[in-house]
């Protein structure tokens, strides 16, 4: 004895609609991947980026260490002060 079940037309039509939701579902997906990855990119980026502006940081503050020792005549060697 087989029992022969038969597809009803309404189960069809929600297979269908299951089907639709999940290609969008996998469209979503890749493309919140996509941005993701992107954004991973940028951020390592700016990390290179920023590493090298606090390297120049630290090298403006060593070169101008010295300079705060002098006094303003002194200063005033090195610098072009235009009266007022």
């Amino acid at each position: 004895m087989t029992i022969n079940q038969t597809p009803r037309p309404e189960n069809h039509e929600k297979i269908e609609q299951l089907s639709k939701a999940v290609l969008k579902l996998q469209e979503d997906v890749n493309a919140y991947k996509t941005v993701s990855e992107t954004i991973t990119e940028e951020n390592k980026d700016l990390k290179e980026q920023v590493k090298v502006l606090n390297k120049n940081v630290v090298e403006l503050t060593a070169s101008i260490a010295p300079f705060r020792k002098l006094s303003k005549d002194q200063l005033k060697k090195f610098l072009v002060v235009e009266d007022e």
